[in-house]
């Protein structure tokens, strides 16, 4: 047996055992004797047409596997493909060595947690099935999954499509992502060749000169028809292009037991349709956001964007924009040489430390309330600067400055709240919209309420409020500043006009 990614079992434990015992399936099934087996490729594919596609995500980092886009935060993927080395996935692969990616869209969005089926194992090949959580979200559609084991009633001549990038000669490896359509073998002909199959497997056949093979792993088994994915490239047997069968971990079986569970239980808001009890109303943007040209820009102006003009103003649902290049940056209309301010009121739910993290590409900084709290500047690639800092339970009000100074741009904003493990995406759901009752209470708590009066002269002065018990008291009358006004005193909030 061997898995169709392109790493030796010496090094970390590919081909499996027992040997896989193969029997003849007529005239066209050639069987090859597997004690030098090969690592494997594509045989007989062809390029993919430009979108067809753009929920392939490749792998980069460790082993040369594919995946699937299913759901913004989620990829699905072989658990043999599993490395400590593997860092992202490049969703919307279509040219992997080409910076344009022969022109279709495409983003990279890095591992934030892995979660390899319980049961997987790796001297069987049962289960093998990988969910990883991205970073940020995918702004590409994913593709559904075979929610129903569709792929139980499949017949044998049923067509489906493999997709990956593979080798497609021995030591060749495309540069364009391939796929080739493949005839569905019926289970109980799959068993007769394979005697360790698993109603969690299910196979392709279609004779001497197609194949998926080495370097293929992780990617889907499509189903053009129903536009789903019914299987996940697993492992097969013989060298490639010799006509045996290939084998998929079967999706339908497993995704109501462990593919659903997982990804509903560790999705952010809002979750996928998919998952019980649907989401909160999604909240309008309440991200303020001004656009400036960065042209020949190496650092951030030392006093601050908002000294300078933008050329566009907006306003977006939150701060995640994962790596791509070509398209413009957020709602920019630029590409390159763009600098951002995103101004909102953040929420901080619970009292406790929170880690703050900002992904850029290029420089970033991060205010809270006006101070600066990471400076993550420079013309840099993609990386990520988290900081500790201990919060009260409050809204607290965010800066974030950005710039691009040329090739990619990445911009995220993420947190690790106190009753979390791991850092997340700050969401749409965090943030607060300024309303006069949350504006007034972040004025009171940093003691910014004043109000204004007419001297005896009818001159228009302004003293700050007195504070008893954190509410903004007026003469000897005590009450919270609302905008409340009466012939001699107008209180209203002062950093109103910084939000």
């Amino acid at each position: 047996m061997r898995f169709f990614c392109k790493i030796y079992y010496t090094v970390i434990g590919i081909y499996l055992q027992p040997r896989i015992q193969v029997k003849a399936l007529g005239q066209k099934y050639v069987h090859q004797e597997d004690k030098n087996r090969e690592l494997k490729k594509i045989i007989g594919g062809s390029n993919v047409p430009t979108d067809t596609y753009p929920w392939f995500a490749q792998m980069q980092g460790g082993k040369l596997c594919g995946a699937s886009l299913v759901t913004p935060e989620f990829v699905l993927t072989a658990a043999h493909c599993f490395s400590d080395t593997m860092q992202n996935y490049r969703v919307g692969t279509l040219c992997k060595n080409d910076d344009d990616n022969c022109g279709q869209d495409y983003e990279v969005l890095y591992k934030q947690q892995v979660f390899v089926h319980p049961e997987w194992d790796e001297k069987t090949a049962t289960h093998d099935i990988m969910l990883v959580k991205l970073e940020g979200r995918a702004s590409n559609n994913p593709i559904a999954m075979d929610e129903d084991s569709l792929s139980s009633s499949y017949i044998g001549g049923k067509k489906l499509w493999a997709v990956g990038l593979g080798e497609t000669a021995p030591g060749e490896q495309p540069d364009h992502l391939q796929h080739i359509e493949l005839t569905y073998l019926e289970q109980t002909e799959c068993a007769s060749l394979y005697n360790t199959l698993t109603e969690d497997m299910m196979c392709t056949f279609e004779g001497v000169g197609k194949n998926i093979c080495g370097g293929d792993s992780g990617g889907p088994l499509y189903d053009q028809t129903n536009n789903i994915i019914a299987g996940v490239v697993s492992w097969g047997v013989g060298a490639c292009g010799t006509g045996n069968a290939d084998v998929y971990s079967r999706i339908g079986v497993q995704y109501n037991t462990w593919i659903k569970p997982t990804i509903c239980d560790n999705h952010s808001l809002p979750k996928p349709d998919f998952c019980p009890g649907g989401n909160p109303p999604l909240p309008s943007p309440s991200v303020d956001v001004s656009y400036y040209e960065a042209d020949s820009w190496s650092k951030l102006p030392p006093g601050g964007l908002k000294k300078l003009t933008p050329y566009k103003t907006d306003q977006v649902g939150t701060i995640n924009f994962p790596l791509a290049a070509i398209r413009p940056f957020a709602g920019s209309n630029r590409a390159y040489h763009v600098a951002a301010l995103f101004e909102g009121l953040l929420n901080f739910h619970i009292s406790g430390e929170y880690l703050l993290c900002l992904r850029s590409d290029d420089g970033s900084k991060l205010f809270i309330d006006d101070e600066e709290f990471i400076d993550h500047d420079g013309t840099h690639g993609s990386d990520q600067k988290c900081e500790k800092k201990t919060m009260d339970a409050a809204v607290h009000k965010i800066s974030l400055e950005y710039f691009q100074g040329g090739g990619n741009h990445a911009l995220l904003f993420l947190w690790k709240t106190p009753n979390s493990s791991t850092p997340s995406l700050v969401t749409e759901y965090d943030w607060v919209q300024p309303t006069c009752a949350t504006v007034d209470e972040l004025c009171a708590k940093q003691r910014l309420l004043e109000y204004t009066f007419k001297n005896g002269q009818g001159e228009e002065r302004a003293r700050k409020c007195k504070f008893i018990e954190n509410k903004a008291t007026v003469g000897k009358r005590s009450r919270v500043c609302h905008n409340h006004s009466s012939a001699r005193e107008v209180c209203t909030c002062a950093c109103m006009n910084l939000l």
